[in-house]
């Protein structure tokens, strides 16, 4: 017969303990991650909600049949791009409280009588640790898709500089080719 573990015993809260540390640690090293590009990644987002006030205004300005509902829309996008994203606002601070909240009654339980609340206050702290680890999988998963889209603006913006480049060189190539002289602006 398989022994059972007790949920209680100091190596399952030690473990406990471990893996929210851990997981802070992790959201710690996300967050410094993200943070120099967080100017950019906002910037963007301004960007987008001044385009939409733009599009509201000519919209009012414009009043008539059918531009309630365009109206309507743009409004409701303009509320949904007003907020900062939850990945990088309240995702990681929930994210936190959950971590803490796990190693903390995994503490409280190493101390104290393991009885009666804190006892119940043990057990929760895997629905805590579950919970800190979810959200965590999720504000991981956006930074990343964020990061990524902006990565590959970034990249697709230095492809078409370097393609511009590269058909001024063609050019200059075949004025040379000609005996024309040969001067190659630099794009920054």
């Amino acid at each position: 017969m398989a022994e059972v573990i007790d949920p209680l015993s100091f190596p399952v809260q030690a473990f406990i303990i471990q893996i929210s540390l851990f997981g802070l640690g992790l959201l710690i090293a996300i967050y410094t991650l993200i943070y120099p590009k967080l100017e950019k990644i906002l910037e963007k987002q301004r960007k987008e909600y001044n385009e939409k006030v733009e599009q509201l205004r000519e919209k009012a300005n414009k009043f008539g049949k059918g531009t309630l509902d365009e109206i309507k829309n743009i409004t409701e996008e303009l509320s949904d791009i007003r907020r900062i994203p939850f990945h990088l606002d309240m995702g990681i601070l929930l994210t936190s409280i959950f971590f803490i909240a796990a190693a903390l009654s995994s503490l409280f339980n190493l101390f104290f009588n393991t009885t009666g609340f804190f006892r119940d206050l043990f057990e929760a702290s895997y629905i805590y640790l579950f919970f800190g680890i979810i959200l965590f999988i999720i504000i991981w998963y956006n930074i990343f898709s964020t990061l990524r889209t902006f990565i590959t603006e970034k990249f697709e913006e230095d492809i078409e500089k370097g393609e511009i480049l590269e058909e001024e060189v063609k050019e200059k190539t075949r004025k040379a080719i000609k005996g024309k002289s040969i001067k190659i602006k630099t794009i920054k």
